[in-house]
């Protein structure tokens, strides 16, 4: 249900934690909303992956890579898959 979705993300939107990142993102990348999972990385996984690759580590798991990677590609977000 794409409506409880957006209105959980509207609550946890404010400290979200990575684990409801990829909640959200897991969820949109299986009922194909692929536009959604890009915009779900680039505004709320991105800045904390910056943070994280500074400090020498990883945020996203593999299978969390590859959603993205997927639906970057499939809605022709090309830069966003690289």
């Amino acid at each position: 249900n794409f409506a409880l979705a957006e209105s959980a993300y509207k609550h946890f939107s404010k400290q979200m934690s990575l684990s409801v990142l990829a909640a959200f993102i897991r969820f949109h990348s299986e009922v194909e909303n692929y536009e959604r999972v890009c915009d779900l990385y680039e505004k709320d996984a991105a800045p904390l992956r910056e943070k994280a690759t500074g400090e020498g580590r990883s945020i996203l798991d593999s299978r969390m890579e590859r959603c993205v990677m997927n639906a970057a590609l499939k809605c022709g977000r090309s830069t966003l898959a690289q």
